[in-house]
This record gives C-alpha cells, structure tokens and sequence, in this order.
C-alpha cells in the first residue's frame, strides 16, 4: 500500500496548490499592506 502511494505522481490540484504558494509567498506582505 505504502509502495503504490509512493510511486504515485502527485495529484494536480495538490502540484497547483504547491506552485500558487511558491508565486503567492513575495506577495503575501503586499497582500497584508493592502488589507
């Protein structure tokens, strides 16, 4: 089970989530100094 989880190619949503936190984290005080 641990095997078949392992080799299995990370999911799209979770590679989006991934790549949208790595381009947001600069933003973020921009962000914060707007709120």
């Amino acid at each position: 089970m641990k095997q078949w989880y392992t080799s299995k190619p990370p999911s799209t949503p979770t590679a989006i989530l991934a790549s949208l936190s790595i381009l947001l984290l600069p933003l973020s005080p921009m962000v914060h100094a707007i709120v």
